[in-house]
């Protein structure tokens, strides 16, 4: 490997750790979260509720859950979700099984994720940071800040 070669190796671990240092949320995915992903309340707790209004909190509370914004980051995607809390104070994120599926997402596999706001929206950003104890492939997503790769209508 040239010396040239090196340089951009390790300009893209470091992409890659600054990536995976913006998800607050990291967590290797059970067999469990492969139907619906399950998020203690710790986490919730500290990166999710400091950021949403009472009306969202109350909605997480009842039997429809509270709809939120869920964006995956590595393809571009924007999906409409819904969380709720479970009576043990956790909560579930329902995620759509085509979506777990089209990504291939698998036991073991690490994934991060960052809610934050843009404008008047609250958008969670999901992103594949490894397989299994393989690094996910980077998309060129790795080299941009959340709020820059959004789309455009959830910037406003």
């Amino acid at each position: 490997m040239t010396n040239n070669n090196k340089n951009t190796a390790t300009k893209e671990e470091q992409m890659k750790r600054k990536k995976r240092d913006e998800l607050g949320i990291k967590k290797k995915l059970t067999a469990r979260d492969l139907i619906h992903f399950y998020m203690p309340a710790s986490l919730m707790n500290k990166y999710i509720l400091p950021h949403v209004n009472d009306e969202f909190t109350k909605a997480l509370e009842n039997r429809q859950g509270a709809q939120i914004t869920f964006h995956d980051g590595d393809t571009h995607t924007t999906h409409h979700r819904y969380i709720f809390k479970q009576s043990d104070n956790s909560y579930v994120l329902v995620w759509h099984p085509a979506f777990v599926k089209r990504r291939q997402l698998k036991e073991g596999d690490e994934i991060g994720l960052h809610w934050f706001k843009t404008n008047s929206k609250l958008v969670l950003l999901f992103s594949l940071l490894e397989r299994g104890n393989q690094t996910a492939p980077c998309s060129t997503s790795c080299k941009l800040q959340p709020l820059i790769y959004l789309p455009t209508k959830l910037r406003s």
